[in-house]
């Protein structure tokens, strides 16, 4: 859950992300990218198959069929190109954690193509107590898991209870090395001395869990942050269309308690949250230093995104789930292997979170046909892109984003991103937007929808 400028490279004089900038000095940072979907299990769902929600049919986080293990995903190719498979941390891959059969550790995930995996989940689910995983055993064995079980209950009171008093976000109880993120950052750095000892190539696909609610960033890091500093995105609320989209924006409201908050609530979860990032910073930066000290730096890619953004109070909401661009677009970070020059002045092109899983085959020489993705080493250019959500549909280009019903393509909202960036005002009722619109659902939306991407994004 990664807003877009929530890094130094990225322009946000704020945040401390020494490792993020140092790896985006050495590549390039896609300014302009995308997630398929504003929630997790779908956008993950396309990150491994590489392709759409219209295409491999998860539109939601809900319990349901996830792309079946044995369909065909990146990691199956990478697989059949000779590459040891690993996995790290949260994956969300799951639908039901609480299916014993699901919490075994890696029997699901070697059905979708890794040979080796180490599961995480979110810390709301981390905090029942008949959840295993390699972390749970870590507190335990560390006399930590009761305290922080019972503090992880009281932050999601704090952040997602009715009640508007009391609402000062709480930093994490543990110190900054036996936190989730980083337990996983040094079980990443573990499996990357494996594979040097064994010998590549390898893939690691590394799932932090954070930043995501209830935020709670260590003490140590959150306090580098002055609330009055964070910086916010358009305050809210903004006008709701009175439409289905329209009807779907409240319940968000409702079901994630936002109508609660003020200003101080998100200065507070922001600290939190920039702590969070600072967190994930030092991990990535170890991983980093890992494959320098073992000799690998010289032919190894890697690449940093998000399953999708979050709002932090932007249009009056937080988290995610709508097509505000701080929901909508991830960092996409591409980092060749030191000495191999990527080519600059990229940065804002459009870009689809599935690029990145097509850029890894591209990289891996791994198949890559018959896939939704265009490798970000080639010369391919999106005019548009697009993401979904439930019964809802957006297409957006360098000028425009318009949000439609996907069973009937009937607009909901159109911004026009050059006059109004911060997507204040809905104008989809405009005249001279009728043209536009107009181009947009029979040129791009309804071969999409209908699952005809080619001609979609040609």
């Amino acid at each position: 859950m990664t807003r877009p400028n929530v890094a130094g490279y990225a322009g946000n004089e704020v945040v401390r992300t020494p490792a993020l900038d140092a790896l985006a000095a050495r590549g390039v940072a896609h300014r302009n990218a995308y997630c398929e979907s504003p929630v997790c299990q779908p956008s993950r769902a396309s990150l491994l198959t590489c392709r759409f929600p219209s295409q491999h049919g998860k539109r939601q986080n809900a319990h349901g069929p996830f792309p079946a293990p044995a369909a065909d995903s990146i990691v199956h190719r990478l697989h059949a190109s000779g590459y040891r498979t690993l996995q790290v941390g949260k994956t969300h891959f799951s639908w039901d954690p609480y299916d014993p059969a699901v919490r075994r550790a890696g029997v699901e995930l070697a059905a979708f193509g890794f040979d080796e995996s180490a599961e995480e989940y979110d810390k709301h689910v981390l905090m029942e107590d008949e959840i295993e995983t390699p972390y749970v055993g870590y507190l335990r064995t560390h006399g930590l898991l009761d305290a922080w079980r019972e503090h992880e209950r009281e932050q999601t009171e704090i952040m997602f209870g009715r009640d508007p008093a009391g609402r000062a976000a709480l930093a994490e109880a543990l110190a900054p090395d036996d936190t989730l993120d980083a337990f996983i950052g040094r079980q990443a750095c573990e499996q990357i001395g494996h594979c040097a000892a064994d010998g590549p190539p390898f893939f690691l696909w590394v799932g932090f869990v954070g930043p995501h609610p209830p935020f709670d960033g260590p003490a140590e890091l959150s306090e580098l942050y002055d609330p009055a500093a964070i910086p916010l995105g358009p305050s809210g609320p903004d006008p709701i269309p009175d439409n289905r989209y329209g009807e779907f924006i409240r319940w968000c409201v409702e079901f994630l308690g936002s109508g609660h908050y003020a200003e101080a609530d998100y200065r507070s979860m922001g600290r939190h949250y920039y702590g969070a990032i600072t967190l994930i910073d030092r991990a990535i930066g170890d991983i980093a230093a890992t494959i320098d000290a073992l000799g690998l730096a010289e032919n190894t890619w890697i690449f940093v995104s998000s399953d999708h953004g979050e709002l932090l109070g932007d249009h009056g909401l937080i988290t995610k789930a709508v097509f505000y661009d701080a929901s909508v677009r991830v960092p996409v970070l591409v980092v060749p292997p030191r000495g191999h020059a990527l080519p600059r002045g990229e940065e804002w092109r459009l870009v689809q979170g599935i690029d990145v899983a097509a850029t890894i085959l591209d990289v891996a020489g791994a198949d890559g046909s018959g896939l939704a993705g265009r490798s970000l080493l080639g010369d391919a250019r999106r005019s548009v892109v697009f993401s979904e959500i439930g019964d809802f549909s957006m297409v957006a280009t360098r000028e425009l984003k318009l949000v439609v019903e996907s069973g009937t393509l009937e607009p909901q909202v159109l911004y026009d991103l050059r006059a109004d960036p911060d997507e204040r005002h809905d104008v989809a009722a405009d005249p001279k937007y009728a043209s536009a619109i107009a181009e947009l659902v029979e040129r791009r939306l309804r071969p999409y929808v209908a699952g005809d991407v080619e001609t979609a994004t040609a």
